[in-house]
């Protein structure tokens, strides 16, 4: 019977087997995850890409699954810095509560399965100060003092899914699956990052190989949470191989494939771990333990990694990290933006801080970066002057905001090129055009787009009821609609240089896209503008519109759009009209972030020099609501 599965962290090297295995047995499946959708990935997977921890409840209950596979989680590499904890207080512990309230909102869940570490396990059981010969067998039952901070949210999460389990008003079951040492295609870890460096026919650093660790392949993980799954256990369940093998046997299977690989050090360790995990509650709940062997599991990360290496081929799990800083400008309230560009960075593993730059010193959403920056009126600077500034500042990507600050930057592209900072935007002549709505919509009827006729001046065939509106700037400036002559030319007195169109009745559209520098569009996204309060959208809805889309890429196209852009479409039933197109990101394009046209992402790959993939929008109708929230300040 098919059911409805949530995975979360489902573009992890344990997610996306256990999507794999899921999608072939015909489960619908929703994916969280803030990482890309893996190329190779079902396209029949719903996927949303987006921060677990501010968007994990009301994409679960949206979905309304029967079976939640909790995996997304933030691990440290080796030793974890205080820097790590706060990562972990988001991306461990809050991402977690979020699941947990979405899977309390999920009317038909009937079961929970939490993917723990044996982390949680005293590391006094199994770590000592020499090599021992022997490895510790740890039970369930085994006494509990989590080693790390990660390993503290694992038991955190263990005990909060048991206690909610227990509530007479909850109908799931829940299971926690204490994962060991897991190794696989396309992982950060260890024995798969000594692969990949041996496909490269590079050298590998080795510490500590008497130490001995329960290996368990990815894909025998995901099985095994499958199992779980379908089974009756409550409570914890050991998930691993049930066999401790050392450091050194890992090098030799390694060895077997490439044996003139070079070893440096061999270095002692500072403690020796020795741990095997008991499986045998695992094997009397799924009547299964993990076949893979650690040799034939080895074999398999080796074909794996040669063949991306053949076709020039990075997993986003594993693509190293690069240094970029961003600057948003004229960034006033627009917190929307630097939070994307913070969650972008994280799913392209790029370090770097975010800067956020306004002529006022008091612009509200300077909370949201990590550096402000009380930028001079474009008037009064010159170009490569403002380009040497963002040079010294370490910025390499400027993503402007604001309808006035285009053509500036237009203007000035060689000098922040030269200063090795890009804008993704279009050239100045393509700015010019959007910017002014009578050159604009000029443009367009000469080449047959259907756009809204518009003149300087009321003439007697004029449609008797008019909308007038600066000629240029944002659309939403000064903007009369559904007048009379009269009533358009009194006020039309109050506007600088006013245009007047025949006013329109229907359902306004935005859609969101992104053209790269290849002038290619790599997506679109509609939403309706279900609410619209002086210009802006209050509530847009993500609409399936197929012919908006594709008339909003023609536009674009038409014009020489670059980056993103906003292109504003009215459908009166029984045509289309193009309104508007604004060459930036828009007040309410965060409906696009959170719906999978991921612009914020391309913009930091084309940035890096780096090519960035389609981006595929998210095929479920949603709601974004734009509601101010306030934050309080202790002074």
């Amino acid at each position: 019977m098919i059911q409805r599965a949530v995975v979360t962290g489902g573009a992890g090297v344990i997610g996306t087997e256990l999507v794999r295995l899921l999608r072939a047995r015909g489960d619908d499946v929703r994916v969280i995850d803030v990482l890309p959708r893996p190329i190779d990935m079902d396209p029949l997977v719903d996927y949303v890409q987006g921060d677990l921890a501010l968007d994990g409840a009301d994409a679960i209950a949206g979905f309304n699954p029967e079976t939640i596979y909790h995996l997304a989680a933030t691990f440290e590499r080796s030793v974890e810095v205080p820097e790590f904890w706060q990562d972990s207080a988001r991306n461990n512990v809050a991402a977690s509560a979020q699941v947990l309230q979405g899977a309390m909102r999920s009317p038909n869940l009937r079961r929970y399965v939490f993917a723990s570490s044996y982390l949680i396990y005293d590391p006094s059981l199994y770590m000592f100060a020499e090599p021992v010969s022997a490895p510790c067998l740890l039970r369930e039952t085994d006494r509990i003092q989590p080693r790390n901070v990660c390993g503290a949210a694992k038991l955190l999460h263990e005990q909060e899914i048991a206690l909610a389990a227990q509530s007479s008003e909850v109908r799931f079951s829940a299971v926690s699956a204490r994962i060991y040492r897991v190794y696989g295609p396309s992982s950060r870890d260890v024995v798969s990052r000594w692969v990949r460096a041996a496909v490269r026919g590079e050298p590998i650093d080795v510490f500590g190989e008497e130490s001995r660790f329960d290996y368990v392949f990815s894909a025998d993980v995901a099985d095994g949470l499958l199992r779980l799954a379908e089974s009756d256990a409550t409570g914890v369940v050991n998930l691993a191989s049930g066999r401790s093998r050392t450091v050194s046997e890992v090098i030799a299977a390694i060895q077997s494939h490439f044996p003139l690989l070079k070893v440096r050090g061999r270095l002692p360790a500072e403690s020796y771990e020795a741990s095997e995990a008991s499986v045998e509650r695992l094997r009397e709940v799924t009547l299964w333990s993990p076949p893979t062997e650690l040799e034939r599991g080895v074999t398999e990360l080796v074909s794996h990694e040669r063949d991306n290496l053949r076709r020039g081929r990075v997993s986003a799990r594993v693509v190293e990290p690069r240094a970029l800083s961003t600057l948003v400008t004229s960034l006033s309230a627009k917190a929307h933006v630097p939070r994307a560009v913070r969650t972008a960075m994280r799913a392209q593993n790029i370090e770097g801080t975010v800067w956020g730059g306004d002529v006022d010193p008091q612009a509200v959403a300077r909370l949201e970066v990590d550096h402000f920056w009380e930028m001079p009126r474009l008037a009064e600077v010159d170009g490569p002057e403002l380009a040497a500034a963002c040079r010294d500042r370490g910025i390499g990507l400027l993503i402007p905001t604001r309808d006035g600050e285009l053509d500036f930057f237009a203007r000035h592209r060689r000098a922040f090129t030269e200063a090795g900072v890009f804008i993704p935007i279009g050239s100045e002549e393509s700015i010019k055009i959007s910017n002014d709505k009578l050159r604009f919509a000029d443009a367009l009827i000469a080449v047959g787009i259907p756009a809204i006729p518009t003149k300087l001046h009321l003439d007697a065939a004029s449609s008797d009821r008019v909308v007038v509106k600066e000629r240029n700037g944002a659309g939403s400036a000064s903007l009369i609609v559904d007048v009379s002559h009269d009533e358009a030319s009194r006020a039309a007195l109050g506007m600088s240089e006013p245009v007047f169109q025949p006013f329109v009745r229907g359902v306004e559209f935005s859609a969101d896209l992104y053209v790269d520098q290849t002038d290619e569009c790599l997506g679109v996204l509609v939403r309706e503008r279900s609410r619209v309060v002086h210009g802006e959208s209050q509530i847009t809805t993500v609409r399936r519109r197929p012919a908006i889309a594709e008339l909003a890429q023609v536009v674009a196209l038409t014009i020489g759009v670059r980056g993103h852009a906003v292109v504003q479409i009215l459908d009166d039933g029984d045509q289309l009209h193009v309104l508007e197109c604004n060459s930036r990101v828009g007040g309410a394009s965060s409906g696009a972030w959170l719906n999978g046209l991921r612009t914020v992402d391309a913009m930091l790959l084309e940035s890096l020099g780096e090519t960035p993939q389609r981006l595929t929008p998210r095929s479920e109708e949603t709601a974004v609501v734009r509601i101010p929230t306030d934050r309080v300040l202790w002074l």
